[in-house]
């Protein structure tokens, strides 16, 4: 992603995660996040009013169909986050759920947790150094 300028300054645009709404799911049901990158995220509505909140991040947003809505945040801890629609659409309203996943930006998501780093690299450093050892 390349950084734009404003007013001299280097502005790097958003990450940007569209999110469909409709009875009675989140389209992802899951994204990751990263701790420090700004992205927005677009909620569209595919069929009635929705609505969504999530306790520990400033997501509070109503959903009208034909008018997304959207913010832009920047998250600043690993966490892992539930949303749920804040406008009832039905009688399965109470399942509408979106994960959110916070992690650190080094880290790829899914590969290695940040516990595990550590003793892979000191598996991979002391086989390294047995068999520089061993000739």
């Amino acid at each position: 992603m390349l950084p734009a300028t404003v007013f001299g300054q280097s502005v790097v645009k958003p990450r940007v995660i569209t999110i469909h709404a409709a009875r009675f799911e989140f389209k992802p049901s899951a994204i990751t996040l990263h701790v420090g990158e700004r992205t927005k995220l677009i909620f569209v509505s595919d069929d009635v009013d929705h609505g969504i909140s999530v306790d520990g991040l400033p997501i509070d947003i109503e959903i009208h169909k034909g008018l997304p809505g959207s913010i832009v945040i920047t998250p600043e801890k690993v966490a892992e986050l539930t949303g749920m629609c804040s406008i009832y659409c039905g009688p399965g309203h109470s399942q509408m759920l979106l994960t959110i996943h916070v992690v650190n930006q080094g880290w790829a998501a899914g590969t290695i947790s940040n516990a595990m780093a550590i003793p892979c690299w000191k598996s991979a450093l002391s086989s390294f150094l047995y068999h520089i050892c061993r000739k």
